[in-house]
This record gives C-alpha cells, sequence and structure tokens, in this order.
C-alpha cells in the first residue's frame, strides 16, 4: 500500500487501525510531550507530524510512530504490544502489563550507572575501578548505529575474520577524507 492509501481513513486495509493518538483519551499512559527522545521539530509539531498508531494483529498489538515529511518512511517510536498507548472500551481503559525493551547499548549504559552507584561508596579514590569506570563513559560517545543490506553485511562478517572493526572503521574514514 502506498502511505496515501494508509493515511485515507485505511482505505487500503481496515484492520491496520491507523489513526492519529487521542492524546486526551480515557486512561492514556503517556503525553506526546513525554517522548523526549524525539527531534524537538518532531515533538512540537503535532500538526505536521501526527502521532499514529498501526494495529500488528489482535495478538501482538501496534506499532507507534509518525510519517516523516513527504509520508514516504513511518518512523517507529514506540512498539505497543498490549495496546497501552490509547486504552480501550475492550479493556476497559484499562493499562495492561508489559515489558521495557532495550538495545543492548542502552541496557550496558544502564548497568554502567548501576555500577557507579555501588562504587560511589568507595572511600578509595585511588581504585581502579574508578578509573575504568571514567574509561568507558569516554567512549559512549563515539558510538555508531548502522544498518547494512544483506549481501555487504556477509562480506563485512568475512573481512571481520581477518580485521577488527575499529580497523576497518579507521582505514574507510581515512580512505573517504580524500574525497570530501
Amino acid at each position: 500500500m502506498s502511505p496515501q492509501e494508509v493515511l485515507e481513513e485505511n482505505k487500503g486495509s481496515e484492520a491496520l487501525r491507523c489513526h492519529p493518538i487521542d492524546w486526551g483519551a480515557k486512561n492514556i499512559p503517556i503525553q506526546r510531550k513525554d517522548l523526549e527522545w524525539l527531534p524537538k521539530e518532531i515533538l512540537d509539531n503535532e500538526a505536521e507530524f501526527p502521532i499514529m498508531q498501526f494495529s500488528i494483529t489482535k495478538g501482538t498489538g501496534r506499532i507507534v510512530g509518525y510519517f516523516d515529511r513527504d509520508s514516504s518512511i513511518f518512523h517507529i517510536v514506540l512498539l505497543d504490544p498490549e495496546h497501552n498507548i490509547q486504552p480501550s472500551k475492550k479493556t476497559n481503559y484499562q493499562i495492561q502489563p508489559t515489558t521495557k525493551g532495550l538495545f543492548q547499548y542502552d541496557e550496558l549504559l544502564n548497568k554502567l550507572e548501576r555500577i557507579k552507584k555501588i562504587t560511589s561508596d568507595c572511600s578509595d579514590k585511588e581504585c581502579k575501578l574508578h578509573s575504568h569506570i571514567s574509561a568507558i563513559e569516554e567512549l559512549h560517545d563515539n558510538i555508531v548505529y548502522l544498518g547494512l543490506d544483506n549481501d555487504f553485511y556477509t562480506t563485512y562478517q568475512d573481512i571481520l575474520k581477518k580485521i577488527p572493526l575499529q580497523e576497518i572503521m579507521e582505514k574507510g574514514i581515512l580512505a573517504s577524507m580524500d574525497n570530501v
């Protein structure tokens, strides 16, 4: 289906149950302003970037997000397996228990925070653990997420068997500097 078909009152498929989130709905657990990880231009522009939901299936919930400016890409903001973003009469407007999903990197950062709290009571500031934690904290500003298509990923995996990832990245960046 084209984005136009999806947006025109589910002409493509009523099963999608595609509609903007009604932020004034009964028992809604969050508000748009709570989506603070969104870029400010998206978060503050409800008219141009309404947050919408799609049904995956009745059993697996909803995908919540927004379309980009030309309506060609749907950016997923939340996965809502229990349809909690907008509770319905069917569930007596109750919020259903669910779990929070994190990227592995985010989980590592959370673990680092817990370790920092545990070691904050350590009075020995010469302790090697403090310097290790500081070194780890400095690294997380230089993390890059990227996706590769299947063929390129296979090539990448083959190269990775012979060359460390950091070296691959550094060589690629240095080679690209001549083109900038």
